[in-house]
């Protein structure tokens, strides 16, 4: 077994569809999909980042995140968008103030 095995994504079913190892709840009931060690390796790389690094970094994840959400919903109207985008930044009650039901 490789180094990194235990992070690979895994294959489910015939569909194609991956998903990551999902790390089991820890007792403070926080979910998480991030191994402990993957998290420790991330943050002695955030450590050793100046501060312009770390900003770059977050704009960059920000940035892809964003990229993937539009991608979901492209197939939706501009309203729909519109909505959808504040329920994920705002959340369900505040889209619903904003944009009615």
């Amino acid at each position: 077994m490789e180094k990194y095995e235990h992070l690979r994504c895994k294959r489910i079913g015939k569909s194609g569809w991956f998903r990551p190892p999902v790390t089991p709840v820890p007792d403070n009931g926080e979910m998480t999909d991030t191994e402990a060690q993957a998290e420790e390796r991330w943050m002695e790389m955030l450590r050793q980042m100046t501060p312009a690094q770390r900003l770059a970094r977050t704009w960059e994840l920000s940035e892809a995140v964003r990229q993937m959400f539009l991608a979901n919903v492209q197939h939706l109207d501009e309203a729909a968008q519109r909505r959808r985008l504040a329920e994920a930044c705002y959340g369900p009650e505040a889209a619903e103030r904003m944009f009615g039901k």
